[in-house]
Parts: structure tokens; C-alpha cells; sequence
């Protein structure tokens, strides 16, 4: 049997989770380990138990403006979901399922597989999942990412939640204990019950390059007065700084990093890595 790797899943609610020992993908044997409605978010029986080694999270942004990660979704519109990852282990390779749910646990908008070389979509029980057909390679080691695309539901539809989870792993078939799957993960976004304009117009940055960042991240579009943090995935800041155009992040470890723009009633986030 293959190694599973962690499977990433989107329940609209979207849902994410961990996929047992098979690197072709957990779902193509019938399996859903997403955290959703009749699954499960964990990948212990051929991988052992869920372990904080490996931290994760789920980003989701407008398509054709990708710098700013929404709260909200524009009925129909197109957007590039990004399931990131890092791991204190530097094992090399991951694998993921995601799955998209309404509040009635049903599969709802459309998830399209963007990288065909290494992930598809299958259906288990009649819920849309997205995984890995072959173990994934980070970006570095113990650095994970990988995106696809996902349009938005028809009006009316209500909060929808990602569900999800990722297994980085070792690569080595005979030997699933030496894996760290993540704890399942969730994501809710809301319907914008305008046009979604008010949600655009308050963005503070415009793009931040180069993303990877080796030495110093930039920022374009700020003005005024404003504070800047970059935080881990876990929530702890690890830099602050205001009012400037580029930070220095030589200083951070390799990994996925939070930068949050505050300025007077006005916030943004966004994901970077450091390489």
C-alpha cells in the first residue's frame, strides 16, 4: 500500500484532513478524512496520531486581486484557495484533502484542480474532495503549499465552511510512523450580500513581493500612518515595525508567515513565505 499523505478537504463549510497511508490519495480507495460531515480529520490509523510538528492553514482570495485573503465570498465568483503548512521535523513531502460543504453538509460551489500533475478531484459519498495523487514536495523541506481554484455558490447559499488537514511525511512506504499529520483545521466564509465592493476598497496594501521572501519583504500601496506584525501560524508574533515600506525577515526561520496591516479602524492580512 502507498503512504498516504495528508488530505486537504473543503466543506462549504469547506473541510480539510489527513489521509491515511497512500500517496496516490486516500479518497480514490473511498476514504474522506476531511473533518466534515460523516468523516473524520485524522489520519492515525496508518500514520499515527495528530501532532502540533505540523501547523497548517487555509487562505482564500479573490482570484483576480490574490494579494488580500477574504472573510467573505462573492456568489459565483472565482477564487484560489492555498493550503500551506510547516513542519519542525523538515520532512520533505506532504499530502492533503480538502472538501467544500453549506451549513446542510453538502458539497457546494466548484473545486477545480489547478495542479493536475499531483492533485484531483473525487467524490466519496457525494461530497467534492480535492487531494494528492502523488506525495507532494514542499517548497523547502517542512515548507508546504499548494493551491486550487474554487467557485463561489449561487446567491442564497449561506456560510460555507473549509474543512481540512495535511500530513507532511517521509517518504519512505514501509515506514508511516515516522509521519506527522496535522490537527484537522476549518474555515468559514460568509455570503456578501452586496457586491463585495465595500470588502475591496479597504484594502491597505496592493501586493507584497517577493513572495517567496529570502532577506526583506516589501509592500506597495501604504500611506499614513500604520503598524505592521508578522506572526507564525500558531498565532505568536515574532516582529513589529510601523510606517514602513519593507521589513527585514532574515531573522525568521523558514516557514508560512501572517502580516497584518492595522491602520486606525482599517486591518489586512495576508501570507507570505520565507525561504
Amino acid at each position: 500500500m502507498f503512504k498516504k499523505v495528508l488530505l486537504f478537504t473543503l466543506t462549504l463549510g469547506i473541510a480539510y484532513t489527513t489521509f491515511t497511508s497512500s500517496s496516490g490519495g486516500y479518497a480514490a480507495s473511498g476514504n474522506n478524512r476531511t473533518g466534515a460531515a460523516g468523516s473524520t480529520a485524522s489520519c492515525g490509523t496508518c500514520h499515527g496520531s495528530s501532532t502540533a510538528n505540523t501547523a497548517c492553514s487555509l487562505v482564500v482570495v479573490d482570484k483576480a486581486a490574490p494579494t488580500v485573503p477574504v472573510t467573505k465570498y462573492t456568489p459565483l465568483k472565482t477564487y484560489t484557495v492555498t493550503l500551506a503548512g510547516t513542519n519542525t521535523s523538515g520532512l520533505a513531502k506532504f499530502g492533503f484533502q480538502v472538501a467544500c460543504t453549506n451549513s446542510s453538509s453538502v458539497s457546494t460551489g466548484t473545486i477545480t484542480a489547478t495542479s493536475t500533475t499531483n492533485t484531483a478531484v473525487r467524490t466519496v459519498s457525494g461530497i467534492k474532495i480535492i487531494e494528492q495523487t502523488k506525495a507532494i514536495p514542499g517548497v523547502v523541506a517542512g515548507v508546504y503549499s499548494i493551491s486550487f481554484d474554487w467557485v463561489a455558490p449561487a446567491k442564497g447559499t449561506g456560510n460555507i465552511t473549509f474543512y481540512g488537514i495535511l500530513n507532511a511525511v517521509n517518504g519512505n512506504t514501509s515506514d508511516d510512523a515516522g509521519d506527522d499529520p496535522s490537527f484537522g483545521i476549518t474555515k468559514v466564509l460568509t455570503e456578501e450580500v452586496s457586491s463585495g465592493i465595500n470588502e475591496q476598497n479597504t484594502n491597505l496594501i496592493s501586493k507584497i513581493y517577493p513572495n517567496p521572501a529570502t532577506n526583506v519583504l516589501n509592500m506597495e500601496g501604504l500611506n499614513g500612518e500604520y503598524a505592521i506584525s508578522v506572526s507564525d501560524l500558531v498565532g505568536r508574533v515574532l516582529l513589529n515595525t510601523q510606517s514602513q515600506s519593507s521589513i527585514d525577515v532574515s531573522s525568521l526561520t523558514p516557514g508560512i508567515y501572517n502580516l497584518r496591516i492595522v491602520k486606525g479602524s482599517e486591518q489586512q492580512t495576508a501570507t507570505f513565505v520565507k525561504q
